[in-house]
This record gives structure tokens, C-alpha cells and sequence, in this order.
């Protein structure tokens, strides 16, 4: 495993536009309240909540569905995947309202509907508006899956594909970390390794891996506040 010189795509990032929690309209990034239904927003929890879901849908849905498409090959090409765009991961937000926050699944449906008209009607927002305005409700089955998926673990997933994504993420989480991939990289360089070299590599990388899936994950308690004003909207 090399270290990824391109995890740029996974570093944090501030979104391009905001969402409002309470109605799921989209808005200008550094909003102070929605102007559709005039709640403030909380710009923490926008920030937080925007970092994790970005993080499950790169990974749990970006990356598996491009290793699906791999499965029982060899050689596979490993490329960096661009990000998909902030209205998946606003999208991706608002299934984690869902699995953690308890948010009723038809609600869910309802705040997929009105993102993929908004993303419809603001394609200048994102390059991911794109793609959402075309998602069929099927296909946000699909998602919500996906994203379940990585919340708990992947554990669901194929081995292959699971080993697949979790090297990805271990490569990503490596380049994040400038001492650790400077520490791999003198022992995977040596011009004679010894085992004990490798052995502690393997060590870095799993540090490397473990302190990005130990990432900060959104609170029940402010996810079950979501999208209260979705029915009036």
C-alpha cells in the first residue's frame, strides 16, 4: 500500500452552499437564517454534520459502488475519486438524520424530493445538483443503504469490496498525516527492510486508518431536531 499523494478530495472542505435543517432549502454559505422559513442555523452543527456525511458518501457510496463495478478483477485501477459534490453530502446529512437521529423514512423521502427540485432549479450551486436532479427514488434507495452501510462499519459490504474501500480510506487518512507517512515512508524505503521494518508499517497504517474511522460522528440529539418544518414547507 503507497501512501495517496491525492486526499486532497477527503481533506476538510467548506461547502459551496448551506441547508437549512428545518425546511431542507438550500442556501448561500454563510447564511444566518433560511430564507424560506426564517430559522436561524446553527453554523457548528451545519459544519460538523457536513464533514462526517461527506466522509460516508465518499466512501460508502462513491468508492463502493466504483469497486462493485471491479469485483473479481485484478489489477484494479485505483484512482482518486473527485467528490461527488456538497448536494449528495447535504443529501447524505439528511439519511444520517434517519439512522441516528430517528427521523421517520417518509420524512426522508419528502426532504429528498424537495433537494432534488431545489438541485433542479440551482445547478450553479454544485456540480452534484446535477446528478441529484436526475436520482430516481430507487436510486435514493440505494443511497440510503449505502450510507447505513458505512455509518455501521461497512460490515455489509463484501469482503472485497469492503477491503477495497478501507484501503482507500487508509492511503487517504496516511497523506493526512504528515508525520506518520513520513515515518512509512523511510521504513518502506530502506533499501533492505527488514521485518520488523514492515512490521511497524503495517502498525502506522493501522493507526494511520483507525484514528479516520474513529472520526467525530453527529449526535442523535441534534439530528432528531431535523427537518421539523419540512410539512409546512
Amino acid at each position: 500500500m503507497g501512501v495517496n499523494s491525492t486526499s486532497q478530495n477527503m481533506q476538510a472542505n467548506e461547502p459551496q452552499f448551506w441547508v437549512c435543517t428545518h425546511c431542507a432549502t438550500y442556501l448561500q454559505s454563510g447564511s444566518e437564517e433560511c430564507d424560506n422559513c426564517g430559522q436561524s442555523l446553527d453554523v457548528s452543527v451545519l459544519e460538523a454534520t457536513y464533514q462526517y456525511s461527506r466522509y460516508v458518501v465518499y466512501y460508502g457510496h462513491q468508492y463502493r459502488k466504483y469497486y462493485e463495478g471491479l469485483r473479481g478483477q485484478e489489477n484494479k485501477a485505483r484512482p482518486s475519486l473527485a467528490f461527488i459534490g456538497d448536494a449528495f453530502a447535504w443529501l447524505g446529512m439528511a439519511v444520517l438524520s434517519g439512522i441516528v437521529g430517528g427521523v421517520s423514512y417518509d420524512v426522508l423521502k419528502t426532504v429528498f424530493i424537495r433537494m432534488r427540485d431545489q438541485a433542479r432549479k440551482n445547478a450553479k450551486y454544485d456540480h452534484g445538483c446535477q446528478q441529484l436532479a436526475e436520482m430516481t427514488e430507487s436510486e435514493f434507495e440505494e443511497f440510503f443503504s449505502n450510507i447505513y452501510d458505512a455509518h455501521t462499519g461497512f460490515a455489509n459490504i463484501p469482503n472485497e469490496v469492503r477491503a477495497d474501500i478501507l484501503e482507500e480510506i487508509t492511503a487517504d487518512a496516511v497523506s493526512e498525516d504528515p508525520i506518520i507517512a513520513h515515518q512509512i515512508g523511510k521504513l518502506v524505503l530502506r533499501e533492505d527492510p527488514k521485518p520488523r521494518h514492515k512490521k511497524r508499517a503495517l502498525e502506522l497504517y493501522r493507526m494511520a486508518l483507525d484514528k479516520k474511522l474513529a472520526m467525530r460522528k453527529p449526535k442523535a440529539n441534534v439530528l432528531t431536531k431535523f427537518w421539523a418544518g419540512i410539512d409546512k414547507s
